[in-house]
């Protein structure tokens, strides 16, 4: 299963990671072109975007919840019947 989908997933992986590393497909952007005042930015996240961006913040805590029940060790003793 590894050689199937491990080895073509790094190779793929690799790859991208080597054309976003060398600067293929990006343009550069002159410092001060984008809108950046906390203000803007504030007013359009908290205003215009509330939505995706409460969306995104509870997608991000089931996320979160996932993984600490993936990561936690069941308790082994617990699924034991008595003798």
């Amino acid at each position: 299963m590894a050689l199937l989908f491990g080895v073509p997933g790094m190779l793929m992986g690799s790859v991208l990671i080597g054309w976003v590393l060398l600067g293929h497909g990006a343009e550069t952007v002159p410092v001060g072109a984008l809108p950046g005042a906390p203000k803007v930015i504030a007013w359009l996240l908290f205003h215009d975007f509330l939505l995706p961006f409460e969306v995104t913040s509870i997608l991000v805590l089931i996320a979160i919840m996932g993984a600490v029940v993936l990561a936690s060790h069941p308790d082994t003793e617990q699924g034991k019947k008595e003798s």
